[in-house]
């Protein structure tokens, strides 16, 4: 609605006018056949069923994998291996099967049935009756589940130890080095084994060390996030910061018997998440695991919240597509926040810019149709230094 005198008697909810609806167009699909399904073991235990795909393209960008959710969203649509089937990316992002083309179907398909245990430890898998998702609660022996959490934590938006990743973290648990989180910091003390390996040397370990020890000071929304407490991400771990900035304040908070209803007065944080943060304190294998990381001289420092710059950026809806060469995607989404920018996922009509990188995708061609504003990276690095 136009009228600004309508719109202001319609008002506005918590989140959204009440004068306005948002559309979306429809994703882009395209069909191929499903040759088979995976299943993964996430770091909590949650089982999800990949389709592996012929290679297909679906808005500019090849899928060969797709997620199909759970085993309701299976049955409830009938998928069969040997299907063809339709394919999207969900928010033109994540790729995902959306049904069958049943007048296509072979005559030798089955339907498929959902596996009964973990299919990495072997342990029987658990479901919720409220809960679609299927879990396996091995959470201290699952070598899926270990592997899947220690990635997690080293990752970028965790404490991001350089020349440490999946292939890394897969080698130091081959070697039964690691296990454990806490178990990272004490790798300079194995630096003698590990510089005999293929690939490692003096120089290598003596800069691995180094960064393992660099990381042993992690900001107070970097150790919250590398904790992987369900429904917990970046930006709540910076809320939870921005209120109880340091962290035995934090965890006296979290830990408190009023901890739930005072969780849920922060903006940002509901009853689920709050659930979530109190129930997480109260495991007892959740509790080894932060006792350890503060025995082996892990010290998460005092927030103090970074003041925003204002520059060419500030108070614009960004999107970032493409590969950078000047940086990476986290350092420009942090370097567009710091100057008082709102970065998104997804192109909408309120998007201000688009900066694309090499290789953009269908992201790109929805900014085009909506007339939104597009830099290169050329331009945008311009903008963020002026």
């Amino acid at each position: 609605m136009n009228d600004k005198s309508l719109q202001s008697r319609l008002g506005e909810l918590a989140r959204t006018p009440r004068w306005a609806i948002a559309h979306k167009f429809p994703a882009e699909q395209a069909t191929t056949e499903l040759l088979g399904i995976d299943v993964q073991v996430g770091r909590t235990g949650k089982i999800t069923p990949v389709a592996r795909l012929k290679p297909v393209a679906v808005g500019g960008v090849v899928v060969s994998n797709a997620t199909l959710h759970n085993q309701e969203y299976i049955e409830k649509r009938d998928i069969r291996v040997g299907d063809t089937v339709f394919v999207e990316r969900a928010g033109d992002v994540i790729p995902k099967v959306v049904s069958p083309v049943l007048s296509k179907r072979p005559q030798n398909t089955v339907p498929y049935l959902f596996p009964t245990h973990c299919p990495r430890c072997h342990t029987p898998l658990f479901k919720e009756e409220e809960n679609a998702d299927w879990r396996c609660l091995n959470h201290l022996d699952c070598p899926a589940q270990v592997e899947a959490q220690l990635i997690h934590f080293v990752s970028r938006s965790c404490y991001d130890i350089e020349g440490i990743g999946e292939k890394q973290i897969q080698l130091f648990l081959k070697e039964g080095l690691i296990k454990t989180p806490a178990d990272l910091f004490l790798l300079p003390t194995h630096a003698d084994i590990i510089k005999e390996w293929e690939g490692f040397g003096d120089l290598s370990t003596t800069n691995l060390v180094a960064a393992i020890n660099k990381a042993k000071k992690p900001s107070l929304p970097r150790f919250i996030t590398a904790l992987g407490i369900p429904l917990v991400g970046e930006r709540t771990a910076e809320d939870l910061a921005k209120n109880f900035p340091s962290w035995p304040v934090l965890h006296a908070a979290l830990t408190s018997p009023h901890a739930r209803e005072n969780l849920t007065q922060i903006d940002g944080i509901g009853p689920k998440v709050a659930a979530s943060l109190t129930a997480f304190f109260e495991n007892t294998h959740n509790q080894t695991l932060v006792e350890n990381l503060l025995k082996n001289v892990v010290e998460p420092q005092l927030y103090k919240e970074m003041p925003k710059k204002s520059g060419y950026y500030t108070g614009k809806t960004v999107v970032l597509t493409g590969a950078l060469s000047a940086m990476s995607r986290p350092e420009a989404k942090s370097r567009l926040t710091a100057g008082g920018a709102k970065v998104t996922d997804s192109v909408t009509s309120k998007t201000d810019i688009l900066i694309a990188g090499e290789d953009a995708g269908s992201k790109l061609k929805k900014a085009q149709a909506l007339g939104i504003v597009i830099e290169d990276e050329d331009v945008f690095l311009k903008n963020l230094n002026a």
